[in-house]
C-alpha cells in the first residue's frame, strides 16, 4: 500500500549546517507520527518542509498520489494548496476574533450556510460550543489548544502538522492534557505529523516515530519498538534509555545470549557470536525491585543490588543500584516506602530477558 507521505529532502543553511530526512508514514489508516529529537535537531524544519513553509535545496514530498516537492523537477506547490492544517506552538490565534471566528478563519470561499455548519460541526466536536464567542485571551490555554485544532481541521486536510503542541503549557497543564491530546487526534481521523523533544508526550502521543539527532534522521519506526529496541548508541541516548553499560557475550544456549557486564551476568534474547562486545541497553520501567531474593517470579535476571543513590523524579522516585554495574530504576513514592527502598539497602533488582537490547559495539 502507498505510503500516505513521504520525505526525501536535503535543507542545507549557511555555515554549512543542514538537515537531512527520509522518511514514510504509513498508508493503511490515519496514524499519528512523531518526530522527536531535541532542540536544535532540525524536528522544525522538516515540519515546516512539508507545510510549504521552508523550501529544501534538494528532494522530493509526496502525500499520497500527489507530489508536493520535486527540487529537481522545478515543482513546489504553495502551502494553501497542499491540504494541511498547521497548529503553531503558540497557537497563533487571532485575538480580534471570537472563538467561531477562529474555527471558520479559513472557511471563507465557501457559502455562508455551508461554513456556519462547518463550524457548528466542529465547535461541538471539541466542545467549545459554550465557548463561541469568547475571545482568545480568556480561555485557559487547554481551551486555545482545542480552538487551534479545531481551527486547523475546519478546511478537511490530508494531514495535520503540529509543533510542540504541549510546549507553551506549563507542567502540571501538560499531563493534564496529553491524554485529551491523544484523544482528540484519534477522533480527529486524520494522518498527523506532530514534533516534540519530550520523551513522554512522544510515548503518548504518538504511534510512528521518526528519530531525529544533529538534522539527520535515524531511526524510524514504531514508538514502542523504537523505544525498547534503539538501533544505535546514540539513539539509545537520544530516547532517553537509562542504562547504557558495555558488555561481551561469553555464550549462547536455548536462544539466549550470557553477557557479561562489570562483575555481573545478564541473560538477553539476542542472535550474536561469542565474544562480540556489545552495549547493553536497559529501560528503567523495565526493572523491578524485590528486598530478599524470594524467587517468585519467571524473570530470568535476578540481581543481587545495593541502592546508592535516591532522586525524585517528577510524580516518580529514581533509584541507582550497584548491581556489579550501574542499573537506573524507577518507582513510585508509595513502593519506595512499602519496600524501605532508602540509600544503602539491599535488594533484589529482577529483569526479563526480552527486556535487554544489545547493540553491537563493533
Amino acid at each position: 500500500m502507498a505510503a500516505a507521505l513521504s520525505v526525501d529532502i536535503e535543507k542545507r543553511f549557511p555555515g554549512g549546517a543542514s538537515v537531512r530526512a527520509a522518511f514514510e508514514t504509513p498508508g493503511e489508516g490515519p496514524s499519528i507520527t512523531v518526530i522527536f529529537g531535541a532542540s536544535g535537531a532540525g524536528k522544525t524544519t522538516i515540519l515546516r518542509a512539508v507545510a510549504g513553509l521552508e523550501r529544501p535545496d534538494r528532494g522530493t514530498i509526496r502525500s499520497g498520489s500527489e507530489t508536493w516537492l520535486d527540487v529537481a523537477a522545478g515543482v513546489s506547490v504553495p502551502p494553501q494548496q497542499r491540504s494541511v492544517g498547521f497548529v503553531f506552538q503558540d497557537y497563533a490565534l487571532f485575538p480580534h476574533l471570537s472563538v467561531a471566528g477562529n474555527v471558520g478563519f479559513g472557511l471563507g470561499g465557501r457559502p455562508s450556510s455551508a461554513r456556519n455548519s462547518r463550524v457548528r460541526t466542529l465547535l461541538g466536536q471539541f466542545d467549545l460550543v459554550e465557548l463561541a464567542e469568547r475571545a482568545p485571551r480568556t480561555l485557559s490555554g487547554g481551551e486555545q489548544q482545542r480552538v487551534a485544532l479545531a481551527r486547523a481541521l475546519a478546511r478537511e486536510p490530508r494531514l495535520l502538522l503540529l509543533d510542540e503542541p504541549l510546549a507553551a503549557l506549563d507542567a502540571p497543564r501538560r499531563e493534564a492534557l496529553r491524554r485529551e491530546l491523544r484523544r482528540l487526534l484519534t477522533g480527529a481521523a486524520v494522518d498527523t505529523l506532530l514534533v516534540t523533544h519530550d520523551r513522554t508526550e512522544a510515548l503518548a502521543l504518538g504511534d510512528r516515530i521518526v528519530v531525529v539527532d544533529g538534522g539527520v534522521v535515524r531511526q524510524v519506526g514504531d514508538v514502542a519498538d523504537v523505544f525498547s529496541r534503539p538501533a544505535d548508541l546514540d539513539v539509545a541516548r537520544i530516547v532517553g534509555v537509562e542504562t547504557v553499560v558495555e558488555g561481551t557475550v561469553e555464550g549462547i544456549e536455548d536462544g539466549l545470549a550470557t553477557v557479561s557486564v562489570g562483575s555481573a551476568h545478564v541473560l538477553a534474547v539476542v542472535r550474536a557470536p561469542v565474544g562480540r562486545r556489545v552495549a547493553v541497553c536497559i529501560r528503567s520501567e523495565d526493572v523491578t525491585l524485590e528486598r530478599g531474593d524470594s524467587g517468585q517470579s519467571s524473570a530470568r535476571n535476578r540481581l543481587s543490588s545495593r541502592i546508592v543513590d535516591v532522586q525524585r523524579d517528577g510524580p516518580l522516585v529514581r533509584l541507582t543500584l550497584d548491581c556489579g554495574f550501574m542499573l537506573s530504576s524507577v518507582v513510585t513514592p508509595h513502593s519506595r516506602e512499602a519496600l524501605g527502598l532508602e540509600l544503602g539497602a539491599e535488594v533484589t533488582a529482577v529483569l526479563k530477558a526480552p527486556a535487554i537490547h544489545l547493540v553491537p559495539r563493533d
